[in-house]
């Protein structure tokens, strides 16, 4: 049975930033939930690695924006409400925003930190569980502070203060 995506709306009093690679520019980002039009172009076609609309009904989607141009979509979250944490489903920077002629850095660290901060917000503590693809391992420990699960090798979680920690670096 499908899953009804609750309207989470526009997450007023929490900001992030970008940076612009070309410029060196920073712009402040937001967050809202996504809906069916936010997809129109999000999509394989389009350089996208995922096919978002697959996970409109199952999931809950979060795009992160920059305020100055709420119609581009810069990334996408994915994620579900356990008993006590967030599970990151899966998270994916905009095309131009990879690799080495990107447009915009440290656009998937405004998306986890915002998932620390939504733990937080839950009652959660900050608590965030997410699945990691064998390679990245080293990558989420170094640049988020994340830790490997003691009993479930591909599982990494990052834990309270770690979440605080990044969602200094990038909220507001």
């Amino acid at each position: 049975m499908a899953k009804e995506q609750p309207n989470l709306g526009r997450f007023s009093g929490v900001q992030g930033s970008i940076q612009n690679l070309i410029t060196t520019e920073i712009f402040d980002t937001e967050f809202s939930s996504v809906d069916i039009s936010d997809l129109q172009d999000i999509n394989l076609t389009n350089g996208w690695a995922l096919e978002w609309t697959d996970f409109l009904s199952v999931y809950n989607l979060v795009k992160v924006y920059t305020i100055n141009n709420p119609n581009i979509i810069q990334g996408l979250v994915t994620f579900r409400s356990g008993k006590d944490h967030i599970f990151m489903e899966f998270v994916e920077v905009a095309p131009y925003n990879r690799g080495q002629n990107k447009t915009y850095d440290l656009v998937a660290g405004n998306l986890i930190a915002f998932l620390c901060y939504l733990s937080q917000r839950k009652g959660f503590g900050g608590w965030l569980f997410f699945q990691s693809k064998p390679q990245l391992v080293s990558y989420y420990q170094a640049k988020y502070y994340a830790q490997e699960h003691p009993k479930r090798k591909e599982v990494m979680y990052i834990a309270p203060k770690e979440a605080q920690i990044l969602i200094d670096i990038y909220l507001t």
